[in-house]
């Protein structure tokens, strides 16, 4: 009987050391699986972090062209403004200039 019980226990003692190993291998893998899903988060966070830089980054050129070109609107528009001032200087002269030259000419052909 003692013989009976020895060997029992040592079968339970094989069993328990198998379940044990087999435990131990499950919690490797659990743990690998869970370093792989860490590993996996930072790379996903890291990337998340590095798109938001670039967001801002790009927003941020986007804001300082978006004043550039305004300032070189306005700069077109004031060269705009003083070229229409020009012309109207000039067409006034040459209105002016066309009804002396009528004037003239209508003296002459009264002279005449």
């Amino acid at each position: 009987r003692l013989l009976a019980e020895t060997e029992a226990a040592q079968s339970r003692e094989q069993e328990l050391e198998a379940r044990h190993c087999s435990l131990m291998e499950n919690q490797a893998e659990l743990r690998s699986e869970l370093d792989k899903s860490r590993a996996a988060f930072a790379a996903t966070d890291a990337e998340r972090l590095a798109g938001e830089r670039l967001s801002r980054t790009a927003a941020e050129a986007i804001a300082a062209d978006k004043r550039r070109l305004g300032l070189e609107l306005e700069e077109a528009r004031g060269e705009v403004e003083r070229f229409q001032a020009k012309l109207d200087q000039e067409r006034t002269a040459l209105r002016s200039e066309t009804e002396k030259a009528r004037q003239e000419h209508a003296l002459k052909v009264e002279e005449v």
